[in-house]
């Protein structure tokens, strides 16, 4: 039993060391309004280079992973468009940093620069040309530097499109 709590020990800590971003569906969330779908990230940064190893939120019928968690059957983000982020530094990083995020194809859909290290933000997603951006694949986030072992929360709404009839 001693040994087994002591590898789990090892391997927890070696996650923390490497850096890290875990992804999760937010269930309650979903379950109160049917019209949008949250997605949140939290993001470790690694221990000797502060960086954040880019992570993808799914498209559809993802099964949990040990960086993806509480995608149930049935999941997709089809017909729906990428509304705000919100960033919550949680254990102040050492720098403002930057969050991009890209489709499958990498292009960049939005890029937030200058995220505060103290502050909770929310940003809405609206470009003046092209409005909100559609999901037709995995998405991928990538945070810039955020300092070793510092903690960074992101929360991202996905909101469906109103179809007429």
């Amino acid at each position: 039993m001693i040994l087994k709590l002591f590898i789990f020990l090892l391997m927890v800590t070696q996650c923390w060391a490497e850096g890290s971003c875990i992804t999760a569906l937010n269930q309650t969330y979903l379950s109160y309004n049917s019209q949008n779908i949250e997605v949140t990230l939290s993001c470790i940064g690694d221990v000797s280079t502060g960086t954040v190893p880019a992570a993808t939120i799914p498209f559809k019928d993802i099964p949990d992973s040990s960086t993806v968690f509480n995608f149930p059957k049935g999941y997709s983000l089809a017909d729906y468009f990428l509304y705000s982020i919100e960033t919550e530094p949680v254990s102040s990083p050492v720098t403002a940093y930057t969050v991009t995020v890209s489709n499958h194809y990498g292009t960049i859909l939005w890029a937030l620069s200058s995220r505060s290290t103290t502050a909770k933000e929310l940003a809405y997603i609206l470009t003046d040309h092209d409005g909100y951006p559609m999901i037709t694949g995995p998405i991928t986030i990538q945070l810039g530097t955020i300092g070793a072992s510092k903690r960074v929360d992101l929360r991202i709404l996905f909101r469906a499109i109103k179809r007429t009839s």
